[in-house]
């Protein structure tokens, strides 16, 4: 196991970071690519292909349920008061050709890295990460910042 994710290390890269306000990506680049064939679960989920189910009436450990215990779609409301904010903080970032991950800062500190077996995997989830990371990274901004638009691009990292 220790060898394949050395592997999978090695030929990965860090591109030219994306910045916009307080939120900066580096891309994971590489040409690796995972041979196995796989979907994604909300594509499993929308394409009919698994449905999610209690097990019993009694439900077991490790199984899990989820609930929803925002009230009033709270959520909702947030996402809906910060799209515009949100749709800016998306404008500025993009794929990057053979991108198969990201490491995502929030205020100068890593909030969060991802990486997949694949190019066409991270392609899926891209514009999902940044939203979720944006997100955080809006309700960051520290009031003296809001309004203004720090971007700055650097040279690749090897």
């Amino acid at each position: 196991m220790q060898e394949v994710i050395r592997d999978y290390l090695e030929q990965a890269k860090v591109g030219r970071k994306q910045v916009h306000k307080n939120m900066t990506i580096f891309p994971l680049l590489s040409d690796y690519s995972l041979s196995l064939d796989y979907i994604l679960l909300d594509e499993a989920l929308g394409g009919g292909v698994i449905e999610v189910t209690e097990v019993d009436n009694h439900g077991a450990v490790p199984n899990l349920k989820v609930h929803n215990k925002s009230p009033s779609m709270a959520m909702a409301g947030i996402y809906e008061k910060d799209l515009p904010s949100l749709q800016e903080y998306l404008s500025h970032f993009t794929l990057v050709g053979s991108q198969v991950g990201a490491v995502f800062m929030i205020n100068g500190k890593v909030g969060g890295a991802d990486a997949f077996g694949k190019p066409e995997t991270f392609s899926k989830t891209f514009k999902k990460l940044v939203e979720s990371y944006a997100m955080d990274a809006i309700d960051w901004l520290e009031e003296g910042e809001r309004g203004q638009v720090f971007e700055k691009r650097s040279d690749p990292i090897y």
